[in-house]
C-alpha cells in the first residue's frame, strides 16, 4: 500500500512540492466521513466508526485534547504530565489504528478501486500545465500577498475528505472529487498560501494580512472581519494565479459558491485583478475591502 508520490520542483521563490496519494489517508478519512451513525449493514466497519468517533470526539463535538488534558491536573511532576499525555495519546492512536484495521479489507475490495481512479485523474491533471506554472503562481501568490513559503510542502490528495469544505491546509489535503480540473490547481494554490501565512508569521514577518488587520483596527470593526477578508483575499488572489498562468476562463471558487457576497465583497475578484495588474495600490484595494466590510456589517446578516 505504498503512496504514489509526484514531484514538483519548487523556484527562487516557491517550495518544492510533493503530491502524495495515499491509501491509508484515503482510508482514514472515508471512515472518519461516514460517522457518528452510517447506514451500512457491516459489524466491522460499524465498529470501526465507533471506535474512529471515539478518538477523533470524545466528548461530542470537542477533540481529543480535552480527554489528553484530563492528564495533567494530578500529576505531581513534569515526568507525569510528559507519561500521562502520552499513554492518553497512545490510547487515542491505537482506537484510531484498530477502526483503519477493521475498515481495510471492505475499504480495498469495494471502496479503493474507484477511489484510486479519481485519484491517478487528479494527478495527471497536477502533471500537466499545472506542474509547469505553480512556481510561478506561488512567486506571484508571495509578492501580491508578501508572504514566504517554506522550503518543502507535502501534499496529501484524498477521496471522500471528513471535511465538508474539501480541503485544509495542516496537513495540507485535498478531495480530488470536489476540486477537479483548474478548480484543484486553485484549491492547491489556496491551501499552499494558508502555509505560507502560517511560514510567515513563524518568521516574524509583516504580509499584507497585516495591512488588512490594522485598517479593520483602525475602523472600529469587529476583530473577526480580518480573517474574514483576509480568507476571502486568499479566494480571490488564488483565482486570479489561476486564469492569469493556466486557464483564462477559470472561475473563481468562491465566485460560484456565492462566497463573495456572503463575505459581503461582491467585488473583490474585479479589484485584486486591478491591484495585480499595478492599477491601484495594496493600500486602496485594503482601504475598499475595509469599506466594503464596513457596509456589510451596517446592514447585517442576508
Amino acid at each position: 500500500m505504498d503512496p504514489l508520490r509526484v514531484e514538483l520542483a519548487g523556484g527562487a521563490h516557491s517550495p518544492h512540492v510533493r503530491i502524495i496519494a495515499s491509501p491509508l489517508y484515503s482510508l482514514y478519512h472515508w471512515v472518519a466521513g461516514l460517522g457518528p451513525m452510517p447506514a451500512v449493514d457491516d459489524p466491522p466497519l460499524l465498529e470501526a466508526v465507533r471506535l474512529m468517533t471515539a478518538a477523533r470526539f470524545p466528548r461530542g463535538r470537542h477533540g481529543p485534547w480535552d480527554r489528553w488534558e484530563a492528564a495533567i491536573p494530578a500529576a505531581r511532576t513534569v515526568d507525569e504530565v510528559i507519561q500521562g499525555l502520552g499513554d492518553r495519546q497512545r490510547e487515542t492512536a491505537e482506537q484510531v489504528g484498530r477502526a483503519m484495521e477493521l475498515a481495510l479489507p471492505g475499504f480495498l475490495s469495494t471502496v479503493w478501486p474507484a477511489q484510486q481512479s479519481a485519484l491517478d485523474e487528479a494527478v495527471a491533471t497536477i502533471q500537466g500545465p499545472l506542474a509547469s506554472a505553480l512556481p510561478a503562481m506561488v512567486q506571484a501568490q508571495a509578492e501580491g500577498l508578501r508572504l514566504h513559503f517554506p522550503d518543502a510542502v507535502d501534499v496529501y490528495l484524498v477521496v471522500a475528505c471528513y471535511d465538508p469544505a474539501g480541503a485544509y491546509s495542516h496537513p495540507t489535503t485535498i478531495d480530488v472529487t470536489q476540486y477537479r480540473g483548474s478548480a484543484l490547481g486553485e484549491s492547491l494554490l489556496h491551501e499552499l498560501t494558508h502555509v505560507a501565512d502560517v511560514e510567515t508569521s513563524r518568521r516574524g514577518s509583516a504580509s499584507l494580512k497585516h495591512e488588512v488587520s490594522a485598517a479593520v483596527e483602525k475602523q472600529g470593526l469587529d476583530g473577526a472581519i480580518a480573517w474574514t477578508l483576509w480568507h476571502a483575499v486568499i479566494f480571490a488572489s488564488s483565482g486570479y494565479q489561476v486564469r492569469r498562468f493556466v486557464d483564462p476562463a477559470h472561475g473563481d471558487y468562491a465566485e460560484r459558491r456565492g462566497l463573495y457576497r456572503r463575505f459581503g465583497l461582491p467585488g473583490l475578484a474585479a479589484a485584486w485583478s486591478s491591484y495585480a495588474t499595478g492599477a491601484i495600490s495594496a493600500h486602496q484595494l485594503v482601504d475598499a475591502l475595509v469599506a466594503d466590510a464596513g457596509s456589510a456589517a451596517h446592514r447585517g446578516p442576508r
